[in-house]
């Protein structure tokens, strides 16, 4: 006997979710992948001809999309823009906050301008946003937002100061709305690649030696695709077992920063790492009292081509059980 419907489970049929940066990269192809689980998709990015593309896109496959040309750092505008969406379809279920930037200099050469162009996109945006599109989920006592923060919010790396500050702070900021509106069913989690191929990473790899220093740490030995982090947005989306859990997916650095979970590496440390980079996954799972949480499903749940540690957590109690 099945234990689960895994069609139902996974179906978006009827909720609506919101994509930053969905123009292209990854926001385009999280809002593609949503659209085709069943959603209603609100696409919000700069680009308004690269936007209605994508928006037909989705429309041609049977879904429904709205394109909303928009600056993310006019932030006293993001409340009508939010509400232009939850007008069009009814509510906002989803949230994914993907869009970002990076302006990659030594320390010493960030000007202040650079500074605020990074936070601006990858920090400022991201709260405001959130708390507009948060009353309308604590209203209807439901909702998924999913932050896209990076490794490098857990290891350190030269020349990404600012980069790295800004994905810390997604990351804290996540582990405090995860707490703060749990009583609201708001689930908030963050996914943390590391280098997935974008038009702009696709610059940084113009730097050979740069791209064959970043394989030699990768175990598949290739450069990670959107496509590889389909599961863990679909999952962190749907009506999986997630939905009475606050869940903080960590890809890298061997310690699960929810709750301090550490996992030992059989990997030399290089020299201009922080910490040992992982070569498996780390989900901790905070779960509320009273509850239980089938670990070797979730683990077992991802590619077999990844080593994935799960490992649970009473909210209250913060003691671990991990598989």
């Amino acid at each position: 006997m099945k234990e689960f419907d895994s069609k139902a489970l996974f179906s978006l049929e009827g909720k609506t979710a919101l994509v930053t940066g969905a123009s292209k990269g990854i926001g385009r192809e999280i809002a593609l992948l949503l659209a085709s689980y069943g959603a209603k998709v609100g696409l919000v990015a700069r680009n308004e001809a690269e936007l209605k593309v994508v928006a037909k896109e989705i429309e041609a496959n049977g879904s429904k999309a709205i394109s909303i040309p928009f600056d993310l750092t006019k932030t006293k505008e993001i409340p009508n823009m939010v509400k232009k969406i939850h007008h069009e379809f009814g509510s906002i279920d989803i949230l994914i906050n993907n869009a970002g930037t990076n302006i990659p200099k030594p320390m010493n050469e960030i000007t202040e301008d650079d500074w605020d162009k990074v936070m601006d996109v990858n920090l400022k945006s991201v709260f405001f946003i959130t708390q507009a599109v948060g009353a309308y989920m604590k209203e209807q006592q439901s909702g998924k937002i999913i932050n896209v923060s990076s490794q490098l919010a857990f290891v350190g790396h030269d020349n990404r100061s600012v980069y790295s500050s800004s994905k810390g702070g997604i990351t804290q900021l996540t582990k405090s709305l995860a707490i703060e509106w749990a009583p609201y069913n708001i689930n908030v989690n963050a996914i943390a690649p590391t280098f997935v191929e974008t038009s702009m990473t696709k610059e940084v790899f113009k730097d050979a030696k740069l791209k064959e220093e970043v394989l030699s740490k990768i175990p598949l030995g290739r450069i990670a695709k959107p496509k590889d982090l389909y599961g863990a947005f679909i999952y962190l989306s749907s009506n999986a077992p997630v939905i009475t859990i606050i869940a903080l997916p960590i890809m890298i650095a061997g310690m699960c920063s929810a709750c301090g979970s550490r996992y030992k590496s059989p990997i030399k440390k290089p020299k201009y790492m922080a910490s040992p980079p992982k070569r498996v996954g780390v989900i901790c799972i905070l779960r509320k009292s009273g509850t239980s949480i089938n670990l070797n499903l979730i683990a077992n749940s991802f590619t077999k081509n990844v080593r994935m540690n799960v490992a649970s957590a009473d909210i209250n109690k913060a003691v671990i059980n991990s598989k």
